[in-house]
């Protein structure tokens, strides 16, 4: 899947509605859209995504990333002021939706916003990968330096994402496995190995032993995640293979 995308893509293929049409399970990375999800996310970032010490964002940038920072919220119209007490995952993730949002993409364009309500009109089972909690936890529990560096990289990278983003929506719309790893398969294009770690090799290992559990339950289960976490050899493909599983395919 992709989870924020232009209104006007079109991604559906006869393959994949022939395989969405006859699944009983969608399983999903997390629950997102339900009223008690939003409610929970929104206490999760109290929890994890403020601080609470009177340390500030500003008291952990220095000058030359805080003159970086302020460039990039400032051209959101995002004062950096009124973002202070946020640590700075929360700022990043706020200044690159923003980014997009701004370039014409929504999350409500996204498929998994699409594949659900579809899938409970179906009458289909619905589950998860993850909590919203361990989805924020990859983000809050790095050290705030490490959070810094990758707010840093998305502020100065931040004119480059729509392009970015469109070159990966492009080669996914086109099934393009191998262009789609020649882009994410690169720790660089996340900010650096942290973050690469964090948020797919370290999340793709802990999907296979789901996965691989639910080959031994009744029923047809189609696995719906983001397209990173199926392309290069960090992905789960690669990793279900490396755990003796036969997968077809790319």
């Amino acid at each position: 899947t992709v989870h924020i995308l232009p209104s006007e893509i079109n991604w559906r293929t006869n393959a994949f509605q022939s395989a969405f049409t006859a699944a009983d399970t969608l399983i999903l990375e997390t629950d997102t859209s339900s009223p008690e999800a939003q409610a929970e996310i929104q206490s999760l970032v109290s929890k994890y995504g403020i601080f609470t010490d009177g340390t500030t964002l500003l008291d952990i940038l220095d000058d030359r990333e805080e003159a970086i920072v302020i460039k990039a919220a400032d051209s959101l119209g995002l004062p950096l002021a009124n973002m202070s007490v946020f640590k700075p995952w929360f700022v990043n993730l706020t200044l690159s939706l923003g980014q997009l949002q701004s370039a014409g993409y929504s999350s409500e364009s996204g498929v998994e916003n699409i594949l659900i309500p579809e899938a409970i009109v179906a009458g289909k089972e619905l589950g998860y990968l993850e909590t919203q909690e361990d989805q924020i936890r990859v983000f809050a529990n790095q050290s705030l330096e490490d959070q810094a560096k990758a707010l840093v990289f998305s502020a100065e990278s931040l004119p480059l994402m729509p392009k970015q983003l469109g070159s990966i929506v492009s080669e996914w719309a086109d099934g393009d496995i191998a262009g789609l790893s020649a882009i994410l398969a690169d720790p660089a294009v996340l900010g650096g190995a942290a973050q690469y770690e964090a948020i797919l090799v370290n999340r793709n290992r802990s999907w296979v032993p789901q996965i691989k559990a639910m080959l031994n339950e009744p029923g047809t289960v189609l696995v719906a995640v983001g397209a990173a976490h199926l392309a290069g050899d960090d992905s789960v493909i690669a990793m279900l293979r490396a755990d003796g599983l036969k997968v077809k395919g790319p």
